[in-house]
């Protein structure tokens, strides 16, 4: 065993010598990406975005070469059309990577992530098609796979020798190195080492041989893969149980893991392939998948309720699709299981390759969908706050006395509808009316593209008080990114603890009285409403807590007259929602006053 590892390293820097003339295509891009990867490390800030969106694509560039390649080493093209699949496949990607990747969207790293999950889907399975054999399909996987997991650990170890070497150097000599230099040194053990060792080995790809490691790393894989299917299929069937006892509403979390245990069986034929061997662990194989049919429709069943809570979103969609799609090759594996025949494991590879690329184009496309989806409830709730999306909004805002209060579900539904569309599809998903509100009215706020709540602010809405129920502390403050304008305006600032005992000192007091944040300057009462502010922020965990736009940290200030004396900026903000009202706890803010 150990001469054969012996003999295997050695092979693989011999290859790696040679992998230059092997696969050109695929180290130049390995060699492109870890030089993007030392200038976006040097270079900080959006460059490592742009690095990641180059990564995509060039993962792309590299699923398509490496099929022209592996496909000529096994036989099944010639070099001609080697070169025509790699190159049909760069341009393709070099044309998705200037035309359309942009990882500032949420939906642009779904579309993403899924076509790079179809690559790779795609390169399991591509060996299938030369000969038409499963064995070699599996045989030249394993490999690869193989081959992908030791350069992994020798990079890993090369790193962590190199770091400790740097950093004793460092110190030794007193160098004051930027200590920048660990990730240029990873990136390029990563990125161009690791690929060239990977990509050498094609010849061994194409080429079948006995291997001692492969039976010893299968016989691992047997002691995993299958008591994974087994714990997963107990927990979802006992929860099955439970609900038709209790009758309760399945959780969120039913198809996630319904999904986790479609890929756990799919993982487990293909690195297994069960047949009447009379072990335990082909039976229990052969048994997972016609059992795997009740739970798909469970996890269906999950999603399809609450798209008329929530609407589509690319996750729900694809989630839904993904298990579908586990649940038809169930059905298919079951069919083969009773006739006696071998599972189609390359169908399995590629059918979900084709389901993920056709998730990630065209009008049907799960970010299609999802925009419609989402676009028509935020039109339905704008409408419900008699509002017409199509409207081109007054290029001023109304005053403090023309706000409108609105249901405060209604206007979640809004800002929450509105949030996903312009952080998902970006600020022209939003409608009309949201995209062209003025900023809010009184001191000068620039407004950031796609705020949705200060667009709100702007057309003069805000929310009803809300009955929150049991106590509940909210904490927010003003995010980072954004700017407000400040001009002609005396600056001076506020705080407030009434829980303390504290006010803001000198000639200004703040004090708390019901709803309304009272202030005292320099002779003057002036109130601010507080609570628009905790209808903003959100408890517990929700991933909106704890961050204010500009926009949405600006609380209007009023003279006694109830006309607009200025703004409050709150920079942070501690306050207890409890069904009888509020409780401010603390407040930091700006007070910013006409002179």
């Amino acid at each position: 065993m150990g001469s054969t590892l012996t003999g295997r390293g050695r092979r693989y820097v011999t290859d790696a010598a040679q992998a230059w003339e092997r696969a050109p295509v695929e180290v130049s891009t390995a060699l492109l990406l870890a030089a993007a990867w030392s200038h976006a490390v040097q270079s900080g800030g959006a460059m490592m975005r742009d690095w990641m969106e180059l990564a995509v694509a060039g993962l792309l560039v590299l699923a398509a070469a490496w099929t022209g390649t592996l496909l000529a080493a096994m036989g099944g093209v010639t070099q001609r059309t080697r070169w025509i699949i790699t190159l049909t496949g760069a341009v393709l990607a070099a044309l998705y990577w200037f035309l359309v990747l942009d990882l500032r969207l949420a939906t642009e790293a779904w579309r993403a992530a899924m076509l790079v999950a179809a690559a790779l889907l795609w390169v399991a399975a591509m060996p299938w098609l030369p000969r038409r054999s499963i064995e070699e399909m599996r045989a030249v996987t394993g490999r690869f796979v193989l081959r992908v997991l030791g350069a992994g650990l020798y990079c890993a170890a090369l790193f962590a020798g190199l770091a400790l070497a740097v950093g004793a150097v460092n110190t030794l000599f007193e160098l004051n190195l930027d200590g920048k230099i660990f990730a240029h040194v990873f990136g390029w053990i990563a990125l161009a080492l690791g690929p060239w060792i990977v990509f050498g080995g094609v010849r061994e790809y194409a080429t079948p041989e006995d291997s001692a490691v492969a039976p010893v790393v299968h016989r691992m894989a047997a002691f995993l893969v299958p008591p994974l299917v087994a714990i997963y299929f107990l927990i979802l069937y006992a929860y099955m149980v439970r609900m038709g006892v209790t009758g309760e509403v399945p959780k969120n979390l039913v198809s996630p893991m319904v999904f986790a245990a479609g890929v756990l069986v799919g993982l487990a034929l293909l690195l297994f392939d069960p047949r009447d061997k009379g072990t335990l662990a082909d039976w229990l194989l052969r048994v997972a998948v016609p059992l795997f049919l009740p739970l798909s429709v469970l996890g269906a069943w999950t999603i399809v309720m609450r798209v008329g809570q929530y609407g589509w979103t690319e996750f729900r969609l694809l989630r839904l699709l993904l298990v579908l799609a586990f649940g038809v090759l169930a059905v298919a594996g079951t069919v083969q299981l009773m006739r006696r025949r071998r599972l189609s494991l390359h169908v399995v590879l590629l059918g979900l390759a084709g389901l993920l690329l056709l998730s990630a184009v065209g009008p049907w496309s799960v970010h299609a969908v999802s925009r419609r989806s989402q676009e028509a409830r935020l039109a339905t709730s704008l409408r419900a706050a008699g509002i017409e999306p199509a409207d081109m909004p007054a290029p001023e805002a109304p005053g403090p006395d023309g706000d409108r209060v609105i249901d405060a579900e209604v206007y979640d539904e809004i800002l929450n509808t509105g949030h996903y569309l312009s952080s998902h599809h970006g600020a022209a998903a939003l409608p009309p009316v949201l995209r062209h509100a003025p900023a809010p009215h009184g001191v000068a706020v620039r407004r950031e593209e796609g705020d949705v709540h200060g667009a709100l602010r702007g057309l003069g809405l805000r929310p009803a008080p809300r009955d929150t129920g049991e106590p509940e502390m909210r904490y927010g403050r003003m995010a980072h990114t954004g700017a407000v304008d400040v001009a002609g305006v005396r600056v001076r600032r506020v705080y407030a603890a009434p829980y303390r005992g504290e006010s803001s000192s000198g000639d200004i007091t703040a004090v708390q009285d019901g709803s309304t944040l009272r202030m005292r300057v320099d002779g003057t009462n002036l109130t601010a409403r507080l609570d628009e502010l905790a209808a903003l922020l959100r408890g517990g965990r929700d991933p909106r807590a704890g961050e204010l736009s500009p926009a949405e940290a600006r609380l209007t200030v009023q003279a006694e007259d109830g006309s607009e004396a200025g703004a409050l900026l709150v920079l942070e903000v501690n306050i207890e929602t409890t069904a009888a009202g509020l409780r401010l706890h603390r407040l930091d803010g700006i007070l910013l006053l006409p002179r």
